[in-house]
């Protein structure tokens, strides 16, 4: 497979994974089904590039190398002796989801781009919803929050 085919066949996958950005306004909805041997294809080639150092891969540092082995690790034993992630439990499909977006991150240089979920519990209720925003809306949120809570401190 060719570095284009391969980084297309990513890219395909992980839009269908991930279920486009855009849903991180419909944070209720469900994360897609994959087969789960979509995911080890394309784990096993980005690993077998990242291991070789060429491609895409080239240019990785260390660290980052050694966090997409260590994601993949992680995914490859939830997913293990699984056919579709529809098998999975929802905390290990946010979790895989969230992996395989660290991995996208980290191949394009991206971290603060990668979309990550988590679920929580809306005050009242105690059924869990998917909330999705990118690392860089998390950490404005954040901020938002600590800058209204010094304003509400001075006034």
């Amino acid at each position: 497979m060719t570095r284009t085919h391969h980084f297309n066949a990513f890219l395909a996958l992980g839009l269908a994974f991930a279920c486009c950005t855009a849903q991180a306004a419909h944070p209720q909805e469900a994360i897609p089904y994959v087969k789960v041997q979509d995911i080890t294809t394309q784990q096993a080639q980005i690993r077998a590039d990242v291991l070789a150092k060429r491609g895409r891969y080239a240019t990785l540092t260390d660290r980052g190398r050694d966090q997409i082995l260590s994601d993949q690790d992680v995914v490859l034993s939830i997913i293990a002796g699984k056919t579709n992630t529809s098998e999975l439990s929802a905390e290990d499909r946010v979790q895989v989801f969230n992996l395989l977006e660290q991995i996208q991150g980290i191949v394009n240089n991206a971290e603060q781009t990668a979309l990550i979920c988590t679920r929580e519990k809306p005050l009242g209720s105690n059924f869990p919803k998917r909330v999705c925003m990118t690392a860089a809306d998390r950490d404005a949120q954040t901020e938002r929050a600590r800058v209204n809570m010094v304003d509400a401190q001075n006034h």
